[in-house]
């Protein structure tokens, strides 16, 4: 069963890279929608420093739901969504599979570069281990 759910999250990650749009996308939005806000809220470091954990979680919610019609999309354009949920995989096992490949591809990246966003919106160190921390735990529900 490991290698079939091995074979999956494979074969999405391959995909992934291959086609790259949906994990620029996220980055980008992230980046642009962080970048923005210190711009309409003003340059006070004491407030920026606030705030900066919900500036970045919302970001984060938004830049992931942006493309999460990709997960399926492409495999049912192809064909073989319907090939995965003819075989003997329990049905639960290929989502949760996909779901983890798209979590690679976008939730983790969010995740690796939000101690920079963190800095640049004057957060402690504390406070962006403990961002990190939440959106290492949270990123995978958003997704699910």
């Amino acid at each position: 069963m490991y290698s079939k759910i091995f074979c999956i999250i494979k074969r999405d990650l391959i995909l992934n890279f291959r086609h790259g749009n949906t994990s620029f996308n996220v980055l980008f939005f992230f980046l642009l929608s962080i970048c923005l806000f210190p711009l309409g809220v003003g340059p006070d470091t004491e407030l920026l420093s606030t705030i900066a954990p919900g500036v970045i979680w919302v970001s984060a919610l938004l830049s992931s739901v942006i493309s999460l019609d990709k997960i399926f999309q492409a495999d049912y354009d192809d064909g073989s969504l319907e090939i995965l949920t003819l075989s003997n995989i329990p049905l639960e096992i290929i989502i949760l599979s996909k779901i983890f490949s798209y979590w690679l591809t976008t939730g983790l990246l969010l995740v690796i570069i939000s101690p920079m966003f963190g800095l640049m919106l004057y957060m402690n160190s504390i406070g962006i281990l403990y961002l990190m921390l939440t959106l290492l735990i949270g990123t995978p529900i958003l997704i699910l």
